[in-house]
């Protein structure tokens, strides 16, 4: 395994050391082919390195990508989140799916009904997906209304893919031996407050006791199944009508079948926007609450359980495939800036219908689009015309201003006006780093991640800026 962790870490000092498109990815190319070869001889048909192979390699390109700030790539995103529908049971204030339908139109655009089927799940993975060290099935509704969401999970674990889902659980019938054979790394229970009217100030429609027993039974499967997974968090969000609930909700989170409780801010000035009943914390209160967290049983290793066997064809393809460019894609400028944003090139979201959006922000109204294309269509969706000029933006913006000059602001993207501070992607190089320190069964992996060299070369490289633009 010191052969293939060798040529990776001369794949990203080709990164460090690019100047011309061409020969960086004749270079690439030709340390794909030998770490494969490597593969091949020492573990013979071993399809799951191959795998961890292919995810280094469009890690390094995005990389290559990233720090030149290019507007075109051939790299997938190391992440993403999806929703495997685009419905939720709850109506919390503030949200896309909120019940307060006068509020969702007056500010967020449209947000197509429907269940993610399991034809589109499977073209984006093979659209990509399957490079990603990180899949986080959740972003605005609620991910176990789709009955195949555990199936969604297996595949993911069986592809190498740390999950992580986060639901209401205010839900009857509710499959937790599904979700437990899954494989499903942590679920992040929403759950705000211990008493039912408190509780449902914020979540509006749901059913705390309801949320408690599901807990008892997804911890109780977890037993007699024998499994450590899914680590369960309890996710509080702190607003004034819920803060006295807190010690109690410490005191009792462990008993009820939490491996972990966790009291964070909730979003109050964006649901006090739909509900003026719905305040905020002090931050005296939010820094004292944040005291009462605590793990009761640490996160264990990640595990990949899943069948990889059905994948194998298109694992064995994509090892023999070669990088593709076209160089005039990628000419540079002496105008381009140093700052990114890390979802642009590293992350992605896809809602259950298969549109693509640059990052977890939903699509906001009298803003430009956020749509960057949809998985159903033939086109790469992270290298379509619209996520190009959303790159283009940001690391290249004199440029980009010279060519949208006089064009409706509707109609540029909303990366380029963006104005909800440009938050770092959960499935960015963080989560990549998380990935290398947790994962069993992954020889590249721990040498990686013991070698604090290599280690940096790969994931510690961002230059994300948190700061708005103007448009």
């Amino acid at each position: 395994m010191s052969d293939i962790v060798r040529a990776i870490h001369v794949l990203f000092d080709a990164v460090e050391n690019a100047t011309d498109v061409p020969d960086f990815f004749a270079t690439v190319n030709s340390l794909k082919e030998r770490a494969h070869g490597i593969v091949q001889k020492q573990s013979g048909d071993a399809i799951s390195i191959h795998l961890d192979v292919l995810k280094m390699f469009n890690l390094a390109v995005a990389k290559f990508h990233y720090v030149h700030g290019h507007d075109s790539v051939v790299s997938s995103p190391v992440g993403f989140m999806m929703d495997p529908t685009n419905n939720c049971n709850l109506g919390c204030p503030g949200c896309w799916n909120s019940t307060n339908t006068d509020f969702v139109n007056e500010h967020y655009k449209k947000l197509s009904p429907g269940v993610m089927k399991e034809d589109t799940f499977t073209a984006f993975i093979r659209n990509g997906g399957h490079l990603s060290f990180n899949a986080h099935l959740y972003n605005y509704s609620e991910p176990f209304l789709n009955k195949k969401t555990p199936e969604y999970i297996r595949m993911c674990n069986a592809l190498r893919m740390k999950t992580l889902v986060s639901s209401n659980l205010s839900l009857p019938k509710l499959d937790v031996e599904a979700i437990v054979a899954s494989g499903l790394d942590q679920v992040m229970v929403a759950s705000d407050g211990i008493r039912q009217e408190t509780y449902e100030a914020y979540r509006r429609g749901g059913d705390v006791e309801l949320v408690f027993d599901n807990v008892r039974r997804l911890a109780a499967a977890k037993k007699k199944m024998g499994s450590d997974t899914p680590h369960i968090l309890w996710q509080y969000l702190l607003f004034a009508h819920n803060e006295g609930d807190v010690p109690e909700a410490a005191d009792m989170a462990e008993s009820i079948g939490f491996n972990e409780v966790r009291f964070a801010e909730g979003l109050a000035t964006v649901a006090n926007v739909d509900d003026v009943g719905v305040d905020a914390s002090s931050s005296e209160v939010i820094a004292e609450a944040a005291k009462l967290g605590a793990v009761f049983q640490q996160a264990p290793r990640v595990n990949f359980v899943g069948d990889l066997e059905p994948w194998r064809d298109m694992i064995v393809s994509a090892s023999r495939d070669s990088f593709v460019v076209n160089a005039a894609d990628y000419v540079e400028s002496d105008v381009r800036s140093d700052e990114r944003c890390d979802w642009l090139y590293l992350g992605t979201t896809v809602d259950a219908v298969g549109d693509i959006r640059p990052c977890c922000i939903p699509d906001i109204i009298h803003t430009g689009p956020m749509k960057m294309g949809t998985i159903r269509s033939n086109e790469r969706a992270f290298n379509t015309g619209a996520y190009n000029a959303a790159r283009r933006s940001i690391s290249n913006r004199g440029a980009y201003e010279k060519e949208t000059l006089g064009i409706d602001p509707l109609k540029k993207p909303f990366c380029a006006k963006c104005d909800v501070g440009r938050p770092l992607p959960q499935v960015g190089l963080g989560a990549v780093h998380d990935w290398f320190a947790s994962v069993n069964g992954s020889e590249i992996a721990t040498a990686i991640s013991g070698s604090s060299e290599v280690l940096a070369a790969s994931v510690g490289w961002s230059q994300h800026a948190a700061n708005r633009l103007e448009a």
